[in-house]
């Protein structure tokens, strides 16, 4: 246990810590020019549905990532290439009739998402949705070229994947700003659709190094053709439906989150900034501590070896939770020097602080939870069992839907 996360878990934690690096940075920028305002209100409305396929099912620990890690870490080298094409080809085309459906009933989306928003806020969403949607057909291949290139223990680039969008975002918003202080003639000129147009630009550039990569280790070639059905297709399938509700527990029930919040004015900027302090640390736990023990999980599983599974789980579990719980402590006693450290220039006010505080406060006291029941739904994925965590997922999906009413 101690040598395998020896070896890869410096790669791991300093490609996740130079993302979440950026990805701070990022909200930074965003704070300073948003604040708890409209536009970011709208975006994060806008970004729920392609948020779910970009983080949960296409990111790093998606179902995506999951299943084929589990499915292809066995198999030799041109039978794991044949499959995971076949299954890009599948999940492409898929996601892709999706972001269309989605693109041409944006307007009707927004207001099943957020029915009691005002109108300006509704019009800005649904541009900006049209906008996103590309990236969902997007998101679909990077998840799956994720798990392609975990099953081959190269975790370096996965993890440090996402520092792409941040930086792409950072540098659209300091070309805003540069615009604006040398002629005003572009002042508000896409102000509203700036956060949308760098996530779809970010998700592009993210997409094209993960076909280098992929295509680099010799699992996806450019001559793509839908060959035979293979088994280990039926398998993957087996395990993303079922786990895409698992794993997007904390995403669908955000988006509950943000129905019921719709009525109340900067509520949705407020959760995105206090979500984005709890998830930076709790990503570089996740992906230090879970992302290696994956494709561990399955080649012990596939050697029959329970004893050794058994022993790195418990002690994975200890990690777990003394990390998450000394998290929460600190979360809870520096809320307000955080936020305000982070936070609070800009448009960025004390209103907005406090609200963020009181946010931040909330979702800290679940982050052993979040960490354990993570780890637990990884070794679920291994063994190839999703009904438990499916079945959990929907009870606290309704436990959730109840507690907010």
């Amino acid at each position: 246990m101690y040598s395998f996360l020896k070896n890869n878990i410096f790669s791991i934690s300093l490609g996740t810590t130079l993302s979440k690096f950026a990805g701070l940075l990022r909200q930074i920028f965003i704070a300073a020019m948003f604040g708890v305002g409209v536009a970011y209100d709208a975006y994060n409305y806008a970004y729920i549905i392609p948020g779910f396929l970009i983080i949960i099912i296409g990111g790093i620990n998606g179902p995506l990532h999951n299943a084929v890690v589990a499915v292809l870490t066995p198999l030799e080298e041109r039978r794991a290439r044949q499959v995971l094409q076949n299954i890009i080809i599948r999940i492409t085309l898929l996601l892709f009739i999706i972001s269309l459906l989605i693109f041409f009933n944006a307007e009707l989306i927004i207001n099943i998402i957020g029915p009691n928003l005002d109108e300006e806020t509704k019009l800005i969403a649904a541009r900006q949705l049209k906008i996103l949607s590309p990236c969902i057909p997007l998101s679909g291949f990077n998840g799956l070229s994720y798990g392609a290139l975990n099953s081959k223990n190269k975790f370096f680039t996965s993890s440090i994947s996402p520092i792409i969008v941040s930086i792409v975002t950072i540098i659209f918003i300091s070309i805003y700003w540069f615009f604006n202080l040398k002629n005003q003639i572009f002042n508000n000129l896409f102000y509203a659709e700036l956060l949308s147009l760098a996530t779809l630009a970010g998700t592009f550039i993210q997409t094209i190094i993960q076909i280098y990569e992929t295509h680099k280790i010799g699992l996806i070639k450019f001559k793509f053709n839908l060959k035979k059905s293979f088994s280990e297709e039926t398998r993957i399938f087996n395990l993303i439906i079922p786990a895409s509700f698992s794993s997007g527990l904390g995403q669908i029930n955000v988006f509950i989150d943000m129905f019921f919040a719709s009525s109340f004015k900067g509520a949705a900027s407020g959760l995105a900034y206090g979500n984005f302090l709890i998830q930076a640390p709790l990503g570089i736990l996740s992906n230090a501590l879970i992302l290696p023990l994956l494709p561990k999980f399955s080649e012990l599983i596939n050697k029959k070896n329970n004893q050794k599974l058994n022993k790195i789980l418990i002690t994975s579990i200890e990690y777990c939770l003394l990390a998450t719980f000394s998290l929460t402590g600190f979360f809870i006693c520096f809320n307000d020097l955080l936020v305000d450290l982070v936070f609070q220039r800009g448009a960025f006010n004390i209103q907005s602080a406090i609200l963020v505080r009181n946010i931040l406060i909330a979702y800290a006291l679940g982050l052993p939870a979040y960490l354990f029941r993570d780890l637990l739904v990884r070794l679920y994925y291994s063994i190839e069992e999703t009904r438990l965590p499916f079945n959990l997922s929907i009870y606290g999906i309704g436990l959730n839907f109840l507690c907010d009413w």
